[in-house]
């Protein structure tokens, strides 16, 4: 993502600061982890692809793969708190992801891909 960083930073007059994206990473980090251990499990494997669109006011990022239906699970709603050091090893990703974009959707489709639309607008 270094290189997207550096065009965004480029085309933009106030480009993000670190926070920002760093919130933005996250969420598609522990997105993608999710789809590695959910859609796929672990040590199993199979096609991932991840890419980045920029638009006028928002950040997009789009995962598609073609494993397990994921089924939304009671998403934690309490949230991580500020003691992120204290985290169990599993169980807030969703949450972690919601609350650090704008907008996260889910479908999958009718030939059985999975799509994931991380959402963070970009501070103006």
């Amino acid at each position: 993502m270094g290189r997207f960083w550096t065009t965004l930073d480029g085309l933009l007059g106030q480009p993000p600061d670190q926070t920002w994206k760093l919130r933005f990473e996250t969420a598609v980090s522990e997105i993608g982890a999710n789809i590695a251990r959910h859609a796929y499990g672990l040590g199993v494997g199979g096609p991932l692809r991840f890419r980045l669109r920029l638009y006028g006011d928002r950040v997009e990022g789009y995962f598609t793969d073609r494993g397990i239906a994921f089924v939304d699970p009671a998403v934690r709603q309490d949230g991580p708190g500020d003691d992120l050091l204290s985290l169990p090893e599993s169980g807030y990703g969703l949450s972690i992801a919601r609350s650090a974009l704008d907008r996260l959707a889910y479908r999958r489709t009718a030939r059985g891909t999975n799509s994931w639309r991380l959402v963070k607008r970009l501070p103006l």
